[in-house]
């Protein structure tokens, strides 16, 4: 009968262990158990950046003219955002909570991206401002 070896170190295992057998012990079926939980199911060629401009997703292309429109494309803020969305573009191998997460991210990093472009000023805030004007005015013409 010939030798047979541990699956994960590769020790040479007992003579009279159990045909079915895989592992010299507890520490290298966990290490094996752990490697195949952390490995990708799907192929890494498959994971790769888009080689072009023109295979970038929709997400991408979305953030970056939000972002080049609102004029933060250069900022450190609208770059983690786009670097998300470029996550999120290759992210079909991360569980569905890491999926979640990284849309979570990408939300806060465009909010904080996009602080303060583009707020209209609501109604009563506008009255706001006109009467405060007024007051002001009125104020400088006594004065």
């Amino acid at each position: 009968m010939p030798a047979r070896h541990c699956a994960s170190c590769g020790t040479e295992l007992p003579q009279d262990a159990s045909p079915r057998k895989r592992f010299c012990g507890n520490t290298c079926r966990s290490r094996a158990n752990r490697a195949k939980d952390t490995a990708p199911s799907v192929p890494t060629e498959a994971v790769s950046t888009p080689a072009t401009a023109e295979q970038a997703s929709r997400m991408v292309e979305l953030c970056r003219k939000t972002l080049q429109d609102a004029e933060r494309l250069d900022d450190w803020r609208g770059q983690a955002a786009l670097d998300l969305a470029g996550r999120i573009e290759r992210a079909f191998v991360d569980t569905g909570s890491a999926y979640a997460g990284l849309h979570r991210a990408y939300r806060e990093a465009m909010q904080l991206a996009l602080a303060g472009v583009g707020t209209a000023k609501s109604a009563p805030a506008g009255y706001r401002d006109e009467i405060a004007e007024r007051r002001a005015q009125r104020q400088a013409g006594r004065g």
